[in-house]
C-alpha cells in the first residue's frame, strides 16, 4: 500500500479489528491519549512499521494487533494499559519497554510473546 504514516483525530476512542491490518507501506503510527482500545490484529501483518509512538490513555491492547510486525524493533507502552493480549507474535527483532514497573495481574499471561521487556522504562 502507499499508505507510510498515520495520525488520528483526537476524537478518535477505538481503533477497530484488522483496520490497518497487512498495510505493508506503513512505518510510522502515532496513537493519540483519547484511544482507549486498540481492537484484534488492527496492524497485524505490517512488516514495515518502525515507529509506534502510543500517548497515556490507552487501556487495552488486543490479540495479536502489532503480530507479524517483523521492521518494529521497540515498542512503549504506557502506564495507562490496563489489559493487554499477546500481541507481538512474530515480532522477532522487538524489545517491549513498558513505563509500569511491574506487569500488572490484568495483562495476558503471555501478553509479550516471549519477547524482551523492559519496566519500569523511563526514557522516550
Amino acid at each position: 500500500t502507499r499508505l507510510i504514516g498515520i495520525g488520528f483525530p483526537s476524537t478518535l476512542t477505538k481503533i477497530e479489528s484488522e483496520a490497518f491490518s497487512g498495510c505493508s507501506g506503513l512505518k510510522y503510527i502515532n496513537i493519540p491519549s483519547s484511544v482507549t482500545e486498540i481492537k484484534e490484529r488492527a496492524f497485524f501483518y505490517c512488516t514495515n512499521i518502525l515507529v509506534i509512538n502510543i500517548d497515556e490513555g490507552l487501556k487495552k491492547i488486543g490479540l495479536n494487533v502489532f503480530a507479524y510486525c517483523t521492521s518494529l524493533e521497540t515498542i512503549i507502552i504506557p502506564k495507562s494499559v490496563e489489559e493487554i493480549e499477546s500481541s507481538f507474535i512474530g515480532c522477532e527483532n522487538l524489545i517491549i519497554h513498558c513505563r509500569s514497573n511491574v506487569i500488572p495481574s490484568t495483562w495476558s499471561r503471555d501478553w509479550s510473546s516471549n519477547h524482551s521487556y523492559i519496566l519500569g522504562y523511563t526514557g522516550d
